[in-house]
């Protein structure tokens, strides 16, 4: 099957676009996930949305002969707000950070050129609602994955453990998503045991720990959060291991860079966790009055611009230059850093809208601050060269 083949036999791009563009108008069901070689899939519906539209994307798939990568299959809704050209993605569950611009490369080709993936836990909880219309269906194999490579936790206050004891297993019940977060944990593990101790090994060592923790627990979610920061750790940003590109010697930074960009991305996470809050206590507010309906869709109108150009560009150009290995162009990628830099800080001095969400008198919000600290933050990590300059 040629490249992109499987994202087109599941949804083409024909059928693809009128949905989207019927997302300004009102949500619409979701299904994402990313193929075993890497492509991004994407499944819609006016009317299906939730764990139905996920089994929709799994038996789509099947019929295709497409093979998914069962641990980064997310299900929610999509749409782009008023004024806004972001396809604003909501998931039942923390997404893998190579989703993103898998989906972005796939949407370019529809017409779309930016997309932000947001989660609402409340999605699995609304999804596991109808558990007994699901008891019919045939249950899948369990599947019992063994990995060799991290120790159980350290109680608090005992030494760290040597990387070499670590294990990755997950429990005899495992699902095929578990199975295989569970295979790519065991790759990094067998990276980081591969490596002479060294400064970050210990936290290396507990983000390996806490996955595997999770995944014995059956809390995915977590595991493939935890997974992530051990790769982030490692010095291969998830972009980068996605396209198959290797940390190299020639780059002595990469982990500073995959680190920064970290950074970002949990800057960003954290903005909207907030916001979410702000937008729970507004709607509680107007519980029972005449706009109480109005509300969710004119906060979104008004605050999803706000988080749109609070993009995730700084944390993509971060991980090209954790990806480079060409000397030459070192220069021209860390200025392109320090450019959006100053974009970020000139959007958080002159946008009104920013300045009233700090101001609200519903919920203690600071977001500007805490921007414009994390860049700051991040020019002396990067060494960007306006902070060279100084």
């Amino acid at each position: 099957m040629a490249k992109n083949d499987g994202a087109e036999a599941i949804m083409s791009l024909a059928e693809m676009k009128p949905i989207l563009n019927l997302s300004k108008r009102q949500p619409v069901g979701c299904a994402l996930a990313l193929t075993k070689d890497k492509q991004g899939i994407i499944l819609l519906d006016k009317k299906i949305q939730g764990r139905k539209l996920g089994a929709l994307l799994k038996t789509a798939a099947a019929a295709a002969k497409v093979e998914l990568d069962m641990g980064t299959l997310r299900f929610g809704h999509a749409s782009i707000g008023e004024g806004d050209a972001t396809i604003h993605f909501t998931v039942n569950k923390e997404a893998p950070s190579a989703l993103r611009p898998k989906m972005l490369e796939h949407l370019k080709k529809a017409g779309f050129g930016k997309c932000d993936i947001s989660v609402d836990a409340t999605i699995d909880e609304e999804a596991s609602a109808p558990a007994a219309q699901d008891a019919a269906a045939p249950a899948q194999p369990p599947v019992a994955p063994t990995a060799t490579g991290a120790a159980p936790a350290a109680a608090p206050g005992a030494a760290s453990p040597n990387p070499a004891s670590i294990t990755a297993t997950a429990p005899a019940n495992a699902s095929t998503d578990a199975a295989a977060l569970t295979a790519h944990l065991t790759a990094l593990v067998k990276r980081l045991t591969s490596q002479p101790k060294a400064p970050g090994t210990d936290a290396m060592a507990t983000a390996a720990r806490a996955a595997q923790a999770a995944l014995k627990a059956g809390d995915l979610a977590v595991a493939a959060k935890e997974t992530d920061t051990l790769e982030r750790l490692l010095g291969a940003p998830s972009s980068a291991v996605s396209l198959g590109v290797a940390p190299s010697s020639a780059n002595p930074a990469a982990a500073t860079f995959a680190k920064a960009g970290a950074t970002w991305t949990a800057t960003r996470k954290h903005i909207e966790a907030e916001v979410a809050k702000l937008q729970a206590a507004v709607a509680q507010h107007y519980e029972g009055q005449p706009a109480a309906q109005a509300v969710p869709a004119a906060f979104k109108a008004k605050v999803g611009p706000v988080l749109g150009r609070l993009d995730h560009t700084l944390a993509d150009k971060l991980a090209t230059m954790s990806a480079n290995t060409d000397a030459g162009t070192h220069a021209k990628l860390l200025a392109d850093v320090e450019k959006s830099i100053q974009q970020y800080e000139a959007f958080l001095t002159s946008d009104p809208v920013l300045a009233q969400l700090d101001a609200n008198p519903f919920v203690p919000l600071a977001i500007a601050a805490t921007v414009t600290k994390t860049l700051a933050t991040l020019r002396k990590v990067v060494g960007t060269p306006a902070a060279t300059a100084h």
